[in-house]
């Protein structure tokens, strides 16, 4: 415990040496300059609150628990503590409200209803989102994340009547330097060293142990770019119950060098093999960035009866990727005897244990459906809840 203390104090003042060599006047007007390195920046409890809220709003963390920090430095305020991390997260959402109306459409000689969009209003930024739901600011926790969501879709549900429905979705500003100056109020150069910071990766390394890393991991023995998909599935099994985390990526050989999120996870399994990523490929205009967003560009449109191991099942409708809705991604590895689906993927709180509290890589049975239906395995078995992959795609890697 006292090697721990002693590490984790290091790793604040670590932060805090960096921060203030790198940010030493660049306080707005010259204010805010300190005169000493700030001690204990974030405690372990305020890393894994921002990291809580990143997983369930898909707001990158390490980007969020930045700016409050340079916020606080500018403002000579050495702690995070009177910093609410819920309320700096909505700076980057926006709320998007589709206004429905029923329709009537003809396919195969049979006439189906279904709904057309009339409209579409953006609610952006935390004061027009808490607008909308009536929701006292004061009040909410870290907690109340998943509770955000819930009263918008509420709002949403209310307003509906049998002529009109009215569908609300939460999503993620990715444009962060224009968030970072018109909501949160850095100055240039200050969102200038904020982004070279977070490109780094350096909270994740630095507050990595907020979540428990396996340590007995035993990679597979292949040769990289001449792998069967059999390899590739026992590449994905290897690290099961490795810890999510919103953000994560690990493009590099060898054990993750910290937790990862669904799209960090099937990238490492494919850097493994290949050497060569899924993501990072061009994605069309207007639509929002994410790992999921390129892999699923980067790959080939196939059916279920196409699938194979190592082939792509992602959630949602493709029609709403221009408003960044495709959110999760898995990796197919199989089917048994009775038809049943088999997805290794690295899911968030929903997959959470006790070891584990934001979520692992572990095994679902594939349901095929939107429609949410929890299972659980047990805290250590591969096997988790099931999963919902309607859409499914394979990347263009040759195997042997």
């Amino acid at each position: 415990m006292k090697k721990m203390a002693m590490i984790q104090a290091a790793g604040f003042l670590l932060i805090f040496i960096l921060i203030v060599f790198c940010f030493a006047g660049v306080g707005s007007g010259g204010a805010g300059s300190v005169a000493s390195p700030l001690v204990g920046f974030a405690t372990e409890k305020e890393a894994y609150a921002y990291q809580y809220i990143g997983s369930e709003l898909g707001v990158p963390w390490d980007i969020i628990m930045l700016a409050d920090g340079m916020h606080a430095y500018e403002n000579n305020i050495n702690t995070l503590k009177d910093y609410n991390p819920m309320l700096t997260s909505l700076q980057f959402c926006i709320l998007m409200e589709e206004e429905q109306s029923p329709s009537e459409t003809v396919s195969d000689g049979d006439a189906q209803d279904s709904w057309v969009t009339n409209n579409i209003n953006f609610y952006t930024g935390k004061e027009e989102i808490l607008g909308y739901i009536e929701r006292d600011e004061k009040k909410l926790t870290y907690k109340d994340s998943t509770g955000i969501i819930n009263s918008i879709n509420e709002v949403a549900a209310d307003k509906s009547t049998d002529e009109t429905r009215y569908v609300a979705t939460l999503t993620v500003n990715t444009e962060y330097e224009e968030v970072l100056r018109d909501y949160i109020g850095l100055n240039e150069k200050t969102i200038e060293y904020v982004m070279d910071v977070y490109n780094s990766n350096y909270l994740v390394s630095l507050y990595g142990y907020t979540v428990s890393i396996p340590e007995d991991i035993v990679l597979p023995e292949i040769i990289q770019g001449n792998v069967t998909r059999g390899d590739l599935a026992n590449v994905a099994v290897s690290i099961i119950n490795w810890p999510y985390l919103m953000g994560g990526k690990s493009n590099q050989t060898g054990t993750p060098k910290g937790a990862l999120d669904c799209s960090g996870y099937v990238d490492w399994v494919y850097y493994q093999c290949f050497g060569q990523v899924v993501s990072g490929g061009a994605i069309p205009s207007g639509v929002a960035v994410s790992g999921t967003a390129q892999q699923w560009y980067a790959s080939q449109e196939i059916t279920a009866e196409e699938l194979q191991v190592g082939d792509l099942g992602f959630l949602r409708d493709p029609a709403k990727l221009r408003k960044g809705q495709v959110n999760h991604v898995g990796i197919y590895i199989g089917s048994d005897d009775a038809g049943n689906r088999y997805w290794i993927h690295c899911g968030g709180s929903g997959y959470k244990t006790e070891a584990a509290p934001n979520g692992r890589v572990g095994i679902s049975v594939n349901r095929g459906s939107n429609s949410y239906n929890p299972v659980d395995g047990g805290s250590f078995a591969p096997e988790m809840k099931q999963c919902n992959f309607t859409f499914y795609r394979r990347p263009q890697f040759a195997f042997k």
